[in-house]
Parts: structure tokens; C-alpha cells; sequence
């Protein structure tokens, strides 16, 4: 089997080209707040290492304090290919390994204790899964190219339920989701890249509303490739609009409330959410950094280098993607360095550690 390249995974009829793909698709980054998880934010810049020892242009030179306390550069039993996504459920990590196809289950050293595709359950075939969040009981995973979300039991690893995505009107395409949050009220947002729109869903997997004009636009409801969703406590969605450079704000009833980020080439311009619940953190792979900021969208630092006080040392990332955070742990899905988990501690007590977080 081989290895889908990028441009693969985000396959769809772009009208830009080649280079102005990979800028924005590889730069791929993920948001998560001390009071929810998010999806998948895409950032302008290159999505290279940098040299040692020379900072990224525009760089802060701040840090947050946060201490690496696991890594996973692979499982124990084979390597990764492209994992695009990683839960902690009790002392379980799942990851989403993308190019295998398959979902693994690992324990607290890094061992694949259960590895769950259409051999263990013939209902269960990926198709280019392209995120996933959970509940504890249950995975959600945006199956991208069977235009479907999957509903995985986090005990068994057998499928509960497929919500099929269908197109809203006559001569639009299938939906392709590369995105998907938990709403408060027990349904889902999906984002749909080929149909520029976000479907709300109830908790029967129905839609309920949706936002976006069905095509390509700009404006406050249009949408050009919607990404990464998230959840504040709240109830307000957070969605990556990609090639319109931009975060947008809506409120629980889909009502716009604002938006924020531009394109630039300093870390992190593109995710300051005003209303979220706690400190935003963003993996950034234009920095090769995870850049953290405070609700009003004041940047803090950047977590992620080889010397933890030192933003101009070599990064420990190399295209970092996904976050997923639970209480002080924050666990970092690089797609290909595979899982780095660090300890976070208050800037204002770097000895302390934090406490609460996303569930």
C-alpha cells in the first residue's frame, strides 16, 4: 500500500494551485481550549522544520511552560503512517492512522493493544479519516471520502452507527467532512469541504440546519473549504474557513457573532477565538510550534522546542496537527513524529501544575 501524499488527503477540484495548496493544506494545525477540544485550523506558511538554533520570521521569543513527559514516535509494534488524530480515553490512546487505514488502541507505554479496521469489523472501512473527537464511550471520526461519520464503541472498537451524509439540493455533491465537533446538546458539526458548508446535526444524525451558501464565497456565512470546528463551553461553534484565512464565530442557534485571523507571517495570527472558555493553544506548523494565547486573544507563548525556555532552539515537532487535551496534558498529534504529550503549568506558577481542562 501506498502512501497518500498530502494533496491526496485533501483531495477536491481546488481552483489555486499546486503551491498555494501545499502552503495552506500541510500547514495543517488543530485548536483546543482548557474547556473544549477542536479540529483542524490551517495555517499560511511552509510546513518545514526550521534550522537549529534560528527562529522562525515574526516568532515570539515568549514561552509557555510545559514539560514533555511521553512520547510515541511510532507504536511499539509497527510505525505510523500519517496519523491524523489521537483520543486519550482512562489510560487508552487512540490514534488515527490515516495511511494504514485503521484505527489503533494503545497502552500507556506505547503498545498496540487492539488495532480496529475492516478485519475486525467488516462494517468498519476508512476511507481517508480525516479527524476525530470523543465522549468517552464513544469515537466520532469524519470518514472523509465515504462522506460518512462513524460512531466507534471506545470498548469494543466495533461500529455503532454510520451517519450518511447526503447532499441538501439536487446537483450539489456528496458531502466530504474533514471535520467534526461535539455540540452541548448531544448532536454534531460537521464540516463539509466539497459543498463549503457546516452541517449541524441532531442527535438522531440528522440535519438540522446548516451554514454557508452551498458554494465557494466570502462574507459572514460563506465559507471557502471549512475545516476545523470547535466548541467553547458556551455552545459557540469555532470554524476554520481555509482559504478565506479566517476563523468564524457562530453562536449556538448558528447565528454569526464575529471572526477573527488574517494571513500573515507571524505564528499564530490566525486563531485568537475572543469568547473562548480558557487559554486557546494552536499547532502551528508554520512555527513547528504549538502557540497558546489567552481568551482575549493576547499570545502567551509557544510550547514545543528542544529547550523548553528557549524559543530559538530546534523544534521537537516536525508537522504537528492535532490536539487533544485533558486536564494538564496536553497530547500533540504529529503526523510525522507521531505523539508527544507534554505537562502544562500556569505561566504565572511555571512550577505548578494546571488544572481542569477539555473532556
Amino acid at each position: 500500500m501506498s502512501i497518500p501524499s498530502v494533496r491526496d488527503l485533501y483531495r477536491g477540484p481546488y481552483d489555486v494551485n499546486r503551491r498555494t495548496i501545499q502552503r495552506l493544506v500541510v500547514a495543517a494545525a488543530l485548536v483546543a481550549t482548557l474547556g473544549a477540544v477542536a479540529g483542524v485550523l490551517f495555517l499560511p506558511g511552509h510546513a518545514t522544520e526550521p534550522e537549529e538554533g534560528v527562529l522562525a520570521r515574526g516568532l515570539s521569543h515568549l514561552v509557555f511552560p510545559a514539560a514533555v513527559v511521553g512520547t510515541v514516535p511510532a507504536p511499539v509494534d509497527g510505525p505510523f503512517r500519517l496519523p491524523a488524530a489521537a483520543v486519550t480515553v482512562g489510560s487508552a490512546t487512540f490514534v488515527l492512522d490515516t495511511g494504514d487505514a485503521r484505527l489503533q488502541k494503545l497502552d500507556s507505554t506505547g503498545k498496540v493493544t487492539a488495532t480496529f479496521d475492516a478485519n475486525s469489523d467488516p462494517r468498519l472501512v476508512f476511507k481517508q479519516p480525516m479527524a476525530m473527537v470523543t465522549d468517552g464511550s464513544k469515537l466520532y471520526i469524519a470518514n472523509s471520502l465515504a462522506s460518512e461519520i462513524l460512531v466507534v464503541d471506545t470498548g469494543t472498537g466495533r461500529l455503532i452507527n454510520s451517519i450518511r451524509l447526503q447532499p441538501l439540493n439536487a446537483g450539489e455533491k456528496i458531502p466530504r467532512p474533514i471535520g467534526v465537533a461535539l455540540l452541548p446538546n448531544g448532536g454534531l458539526a460537521v464540516s463539509d469541504a466539497d459543498n463549503h458548508r457546516v452541517l449541524i446535526l441532531d442527535e438522531g444524525g440528522r440535519v438540522a440546519r446548516a451554514i454557508g451558501t452551498g458554494a465557494r464565497a466570502s462574507g459572514k456565512e460563506g465559507f471557502n473549504v471549512p475545516a476545523a470546528l470547535a466548541t467553547d463551553q458556551a455552545g459557540n461553534l469555532y470554524v476554520v474557513d481555509t482559504l478565506n484565512s479566517r476563523v468564524a464565530e457562530f453562536g449556538p442557534d448558528g447565528t454569526y457573532l464575529a471572526q477573527f485571523g488574517t494571513p500573515g507571517v507571524t505564528a499564530g495570527t490566525l486563531a485568537r477565538p475572543k469568547d473562548a472558555a480558557g487559554r486557546v493553544f494552536v499547532s502551528d506548523a508554520f512555527s513547528v510550534a504549538v502557540e497558546v494565547f489567552n481568551p482575549d486573544g493576547s499570545y502567551v507563548g509557544l510550547i514545543g522546542r528542544a529547550d523548553a525556555k528557549d524559543p530559538a532552539s530546534a523544534s521537537l515537532f516536525r508537522s504537528p496537527a492535532a490536539l487533544s487535551l485533558v486536564g494538564d496534558r496536553l497530547l500533540v498529534t504529529d503526523r510525522i513524529a507521531g505523539l508527544i504529550t507534554f505537562r502544562l503549568s500556569d505561566p504565572a506558577h511555571p512550577d505548578a501544575n494546571l488544572a481542569g481542562g477539555a473532556h
